[in-house]
């Protein structure tokens, strides 16, 4: 009996012990400036005002990125961990104080810019997934990820997208568009595009399918090395290839499009 309540005393100072590192991951946000209470600590919430043809620079590191436009003057963030892009199985064990969120966020007037810090100097970049509402007319400079997919839908204005790996999609977008992708595919819809708009779009590795309205004017150059071009805008005159150069009408958008391993699909809206 005596060596059954000694094993139980051991125990008990056991767990005392180990109580603060337990107690650690179970922190309230509330009790931190800035952060607002998400399901959990690994979640950040934020918005501001931002008027119609303001501008935002994200850097996120690794991890989803969705931006979609709506009819309000602000800016609206939530930001959620991704545990499946985290650089290892390391980090998904942390104590709160390196599961939060560490985000810079920086306004001056109608400029934002947004990006994601490590934990601590030196370590890998964490992975998160941003969500934004912004307003329909914006200019996206300098959207910057080494690895997830990005998104983007219902905007007009300017996008400027670097990519490492992960997929792009831009979804009734009018404005001019630049893309840069390194492993990865690349899907947009553009509409209303003016002559002074200018696309440009390539990829290291990936397919790139560029949907266009029937009334567009443009001057359309597509290059795939080592896959082919297919024009369905006007299968008829223009066969595929590994390169053609075509034009829309007259006097219309510089489209520029360039795969490196993959296929160029050119479609028109049905």
């Amino acid at each position: 009996m005596k060596k059954r309540i000694k094993r139980l005393v051991h125990i008990a100072i056991l767990f005392m012990a180990a109580f603060p590192f337990i107690s650690s991951c179970i922190v309230s946000l509330g009790d931190f400036p800035g952060y607002q209470v998400g399901r959990s600590l690994a979640e950040y919430h934020k918005s501001v005002s931002l008027r119609p043809g303001g501008t935002l620079s994200l850097e996120s590191g690794n991890g989803n990125v969705e931006i979609i436009g709506w009819e309000r003057d602000e800016l609206e963030m939530y930001v959620e961990r991704n545990v499946t892009r985290s650089p290892s199985w390391l980090t998904r064990w942390q104590p709160w104080w390196r599961v939060v969120p560490k985000i810079d966020f920086d306004k001056f007037e109608d400029f934002i810019k947004i990006r994601v810090q490590p934990a601590r100097r030196g370590e890998n970049l964490p992975a998160y997934d941003f969500y934004l509402n912004v307003p329909h007319h914006i200019h996206l400079k300098n959207i910057v990820s080494r690895t997830g997919d990005i998104v983007v839908a219902d905007l007009y204005g300017e996008i400027v997208i670097e990519l490492t790996e992960g997929n792009v999609k831009v979804e009734n977008f009018s404005g001019s568009l630049l893309v840069s992708l390194g492993e990865g595919s690349v899907e947009a819809d553009l509409v209303d595009l003016r002559s002074e708009d200018e696309v440009r779009i390539s990829t290291e590795n990936g397919d790139i399918v560029l949907c266009l309205e029937s009334t567009v004017r443009a001057s359309v150059e597509a290059n795939a090395p080592s896959g082919k071009v297919v024009n369905a805008f006007f299968p008829e005159k223009i066969p595929s290839s590994e390169k053609v150069a075509f034009e829309l009408g007259e006097g219309g958008t510089y489209i520029s499009l360039y795969s490196a391993s993959g296929d160029i699909h050119i479609k028109e809206f049905k």
